[in-house]
């Protein structure tokens, strides 16, 4: 080979590694083999996208309102005797932490089905999954990722068995420099509001309001439509009404939030977990009367389901400051609103690679904003 043929090369491949777009994205794989209900053997492969290894904890790192791929391998090595096929594979992904009361709080959770597939021995399918965590933007150095799989077998004559593998677990680091991703649109085509006043356990009087976007009211099922892969606007405002006679303050706020399907039971008998989508936003911000906070954060649902109803869930509770007492704690809002999940599935991009979904999404990137108003006298 001349000398010009090799600098032509040379020149070109400095041209290409140009224009070709670089992902400054890492990967960590986990993967095992592991038994069915039914004698089969069922290899997995778990690839985790994130923005690389925290400096100090060295585990992987990622950012709320951003997202990220995961990328589920599944092949089966073996079917058992009584096997027939590998199919109705579902794929659970959650971002939790313990907090000091023994209680998870969430960051993330999301579910993929896939009630097509069918493999025998030998044959493989690949799944790219998508995960948005939300929060506060603060450090957190001992959040967890649990990846659960679930697969059916098909027998003869007999109720399909469905195996509920162990989690593949990523210990991780949510917002290592604590920076918040902001975005300055939603995809709110209409917003839904709801806002209760109750009376906690020491008699405080308490407003709280949720406002939540979604794409239409449906003239036909009288329920909010809501899609995926969607990034609408969540608003919370809680205000202290009149502290009562025994209180000296209201403090330890706690927003939960679940998007809930009873169906889901079926892919994961084994767990009590069946949500789209949740999270929790809290302060330890102490309130005395008239004085109010606003949460802002960005609802995002991860999964490929479609025309299928689900319960936007909402729990708030509070906690009073009493002297000589512990301090009791009262769930002031718990309320559910019906919604449909991708009416028309058209709308879905489920099948679709999810790999460059980290960069046409992450200008939507949200920030979570916390605000602390004093009413006027």
């Amino acid at each position: 080979m001349n000398r010009r043929l090799l600098l032509s090369l040379f020149v070109f491949g400095l041209l290409l590694a140009a224009v070709l777009p670089t992902s400054t994205a890492v990967e960590s794989e986990k993967g095992g083999i592991f038994p069915t209900e039914k004698e089969s053997t069922v290899k997995l492969n778990v690839t985790l996208e994130h923005d690389g290894l925290d400096d100090q904890e060295d585990l992987p790192t990622l950012s709320v309102n951003k997202t990220y791929t995961l990328r589920v391998d599944i092949g089966v090595v073996e079917l058992g005797k009584d096997a027939e096929d590998i199919h109705d594979i579902a794929i659970l992904t959650e971002i939790t932490r313990t907090n000091i009361l023994g209680s998870k709080t969430y960051y993330h959770s999301g579910i993929y089905t896939d009630k097509d597939t069918k493999l025998l021995a030998g044959e493989s399918t690949t799944i790219f999954v998508n995960i948005m965590p939300s929060g506060t933007g603060e450090r957190i150095t001992d959040a967890e990722l649990t990846v659960t799989v679930s697969v059916k077998e098909a027998v003869s004559l007999n109720t399909d068995p469905t195996t509920e593998f162990t989690p593949f677990k990523y210990g991780i680091v949510l917002n290592p420099k604590e920076e918040k991703n902001i975005i300055t649109s939603f995809d709110d085509g209409d917003t839904i509001k709801r806002s209760v006043v109750s009376f906690a356990d020491k008699e405080s009087q308490i407003n709280f309001t949720l406002v939540v976007g979604v794409d239409q009211e449906n003239n036909e099922t009288g329920k909010p439509d809501i899609s995926t892969y969607k990034t609408y606007s969540l608003y919370f405002y809680l205000e202290v009404l009149k502290l009562g006679p025994d209180a000296d303050d209201v403090h330890d706020v706690d927003i939960t939030i679940f998007l809930e399907d009873e169906s889901l039971k079926d892919y994961f008998p084994g767990s009590d977990t069946k949500k789209y989508f949740a999270m929790n936003l809290a302060t330890d911000q102490s309130m005395g009367e008239g004085d109010s906070i606003e949460l802002y954060s960005v609802f995002y649902v991860s999964s490929n389901s479609n025309d299928t109803f689900v319960k936007f869930r909402t729990t708030v509770k509070v906690t009073e400051a009493v002297s000589l007492l512990p301090d009791p704690t009262s769930t002031i809002a718990d309320f559910s609103i019906e919604m449909k999940l991708n009416p028309d599935s058209s709308s879905n991009m489920s099948n679709a690679p999810l790999s460059f979904a980290p960069v046409l999404l992450a200008v939507l990137a949200l920030p979570v904003i916390l605000r602390r108003r004093k009413r006027q006298s």
